[in-house]
């Protein structure tokens, strides 16, 4: 189970232009389910995401959960946290759970939500959905991914690790400077160096 979370000032989801979902300040999530999910993820997840506290009470300062503040939350079912992109171009979906799994599921996870006193709005599972947020940068714009588990949050991490890696790889292929490469090393930007180095018998390098 995932689910990514952004504190925003207000949130509404539309089904076919039509509102039908909409949360003052609070969370917006977007959940996604795996075949292996239980009820038990459900409940520890449930137990996070409302006893967070990443609202300031001060400058500088995240004191605050949710119901200090009294916010709300906008729950809306998102299948592709679980995509692929390892192999080729195009994602795969194969780790996320079927339909009539993932439906149970993210109804469970809204009403235990909404059992701790919490006001829960939802999109509508399955739906061709559009979501319109307002963030207070940098105050109310983090993002915060959840998992049910430290092994799927040390997969996930590695996963973002080396993609990230990769594109930076590829981002300054065959355009850096080498006063652009040593700032990079310095400001820990490059771990490892992949080099091919060329020599002839008579001194020149490339």
């Amino acid at each position: 189970m995932r689910v990514l979370l952004q504190r925003v000032n207000h949130a509404q989801v539309k089904v076919d232009g039509e509102v039908v979902g909409k949360i003052k300040k609070g969370y917006l999530l977007l959940v996604g389910f795996a075949p292996d999910d239980t009820s038990d993820k459900v409940d520890y997840l449930v137990h996070k995401i409302t006893n967070l506290r990443v609202f300031e009470s001060e400058p500088g300062k995240m004191n605050l959960g949710l119901k200090d503040v009294d916010g709300e939350i906008l729950s809306v079912s998102q299948f592709t946290l679980y995509a692929d992109v390892k192999k080729g171009n195009r994602p795969g979906f194969s780790n996320a759970a079927k339909p009539d799994l993932a439906k149970l599921l993210y109804e469970e996870f809204n009403q235990k939500l909404a059992a701790t006193g919490i006001h829960v709005e939802t999109g509508h599972f399955g739906a061709d959905m559009k979501v319109e947020l307002e963030n207070d940068v940098p105050g109310a714009g983090e993002i915060f991914m959840a998992m049910s588990s430290e092994k799927e949050a040390r997969s996930f991490a590695e996963t973002f690790i080396a993609e990230g890696k990769n594109k930076l790889i590829e981002e300054t292929k065959s355009k850096l400077s080498l006063d652009d490469l040593f700032s990079q090393i310095k400001a820990g930007n490059v771990k490892e160096l992949p080099l091919i180095v060329k020599a002839d018998v008579q001194g020149s390098v490339e």
